[in-house]
């Protein structure tokens, strides 16, 4: 059994026993493992804690049952293993930023916490061969756009760290509240076009303070722009990589079927195809009806170079030590989703705002010449970022305090990491680890061993 089965098997244990005991002792013993090795690759795999998920997975089950008003907040509290109504209150507000009474008398969408489909992040599947998985029948091909397509609709800024899936926070599902709105007013879109299809985007250009910018929309009619409230968005003329997906309801769709899509497309089916993408992923609502649930995901791929030297000498030709970039400017050079990833989780996480220095100094292939971002803790220096086209290079410090932690961590990072931490010459204050940022799965390890040196806020 790979290790990836064993924890797969304890997120379906857990799905089945919401009401028991669920101790990380307890679920090492689904696992066969023991429980340090468990609680380490849960939370290398899932993503967060053992005790949080089962936590957020509790609460995602209660706001199910929330809405049924017959049903009593203690009932509901006690059964989904909270010892009191003051404990659930404070645990789900905590969580959503409302009390269960609130989210009771008026219901919103929330972020939660699905339950992950660990296969797909070891499955590779070939361009137009359905796979079935969990619930989910998902497909991978490439389709043409001859001439661009427009929409109308409404759009809003979205903390990065706060929707799930690009980020780790629950709260307020903003995406969810503009496709309400959009819903409610939908009738009354001027330029909306006949039996067209609803869509969405997540863009990232221009965004610098941990945001992207979110649009849910409908297909407009030719020559139709923005009024009041209304924003008008394009989707350009390319060759695209499209993700379809389908599920057995809207609800599944809508949440973890998209989540999951989402996660296998950007995290595992594209870096290992070499390629990154635009910074913007659209969203094609194709069927959403009790018979027929379909969503496809568009992107424009960009293979990703294995230029050396070249990154940085174009790097100090655009911006000489004259002449400080700006941080979209930067974005805009890197031209990948995880830039913005890692700066927003980053400043969400740590609290701390980036500092660009200037310099020249030498790496593995070649000199490095340009303006680079830092960013530091309480006087630690947490990593440096140098822009590279279509990738970045981050160089993560490993102090000798966190040597010991880091070392036991290994096991569950992916090879690549394994190698770089095998191959870095040990210095003074320990090893300077230096990853190309190219994939989700590097970027998540460089997460765990920065929270080595500095916990999270």
């Amino acid at each position: 059994m790979h290790a990836w089965e064993s924890i797969q098997k304890v997120l379906d244990y857990i799905e089945n026993n919401f009401t028991q005991s669920l101790t990380p002792e307890k679920l090492s013993n689904v696992a066969a493992l023991s429980p340090f090795y468990f609680q380490r690759l849960f939370a290398r795999l899932v993503k967060r804690p053992v005790s949080e998920y089962v936590k957020m997975r509790r609460l995602s089950r209660a706001c199910e049952i929330l809405e049924d008003k017959s049903r009593h907040i203690l009932d509901i509290a006690i059964e989904h293993g909270f010892n009191s109504h003051e404990h659930f209150t404070k645990t789900f507000k905590g969580a959503f930023g409302i009390t269960p009474e609130e989210y009771r008398n008026n219901p919103v969408r929330l972020n939660q916490i699905m339950k992950p489909d660990l296969l797909l992040g070891y499955t590779m599947i070939d361009e137009d061969v359905p796979l079935i998985t969990d619930s989910i029948v998902l497909e991978i091909s490439r389709q043409t756009i001859s001439v661009p397509e427009l929409y109308i609709g409404f759009s809003a800024p979205v903390s990065i760290s706060k929707q799930i899936p690009l980020g780790n926070t629950t709260g307020i599902d903003i995406p969810g509240l503009l496709w309400d709105k959009l819903h409610k007013q939908k009738n009354e879109i001027k330029g909306l076009a006949q039996n067209g299809i609803e869509f969405a985007v997540s863009s990232y250009s221009g965004c610098n303070d941990g945001t992207f910018n979110y649009f849910a929309g409908a297909s407009a009619l030719p020559g139709t722009t923005a009024y009041d409230e209304f924003v008008t968005w394009e989707l350009p003329a390319a060759d695209y990589i499209v993700c379809s997906f389908e599920a057995g309801s809207i609800t599944d769709l809508t949440t973890s079927a998209l989540g999951k899509s989402m996660n296998y497309l950007f995290g595992t089916w594209l870096p290992k195809h070499n390629l990154t993408t635009q910074p913007f992923s659209a969203e094609k609502y194709i069927s959403v009806t009790p018979d027929m649930c379909k969503i496809e995901l568009w992107v424009i791929p960009v293979p990703i170079t294995e230029k050396k030297c070249g990154d940085s000498i174009l790097w100090s030709e655009l911006f000489n030590g004259e002449r400080e970039p700006s941080e979209s400017h930067i974005e805009e050079f890197v031209n990948t989703p995880l830039w913005n990833e890692f700066v927003g989780y980053l400043q969400q996480s740590y609290n701390i705002k980036p500092k660009l220095s200037y310099s020249e100094c030498s790496m593995d292939d070649g000199s490095w010449k340009g303006w680079n971002v830092k960013y530091k803790k309480s006087g630690k220096a947490l990593c440096t970022l140098y822009p590279k086209r279509g990738y970045f290079r981050s160089l993560v410090q490993i102090g000798l305090r966190e040597m010991n932690e880091a070392e036991l961590l290994m096991p569950l990072c992916t090879e690549y990491t394994q190698n770089l931490f095998k191959q870095t010459v040990f210095g003074r204050s320990g090893k300077s680890l230096a990853f190309d940022v190219k994939n989700a799965d590097i970027l998540n390890d460089m997460k765990e061993l920065i929270a080595l040196r500095v916990t999270t806020k």
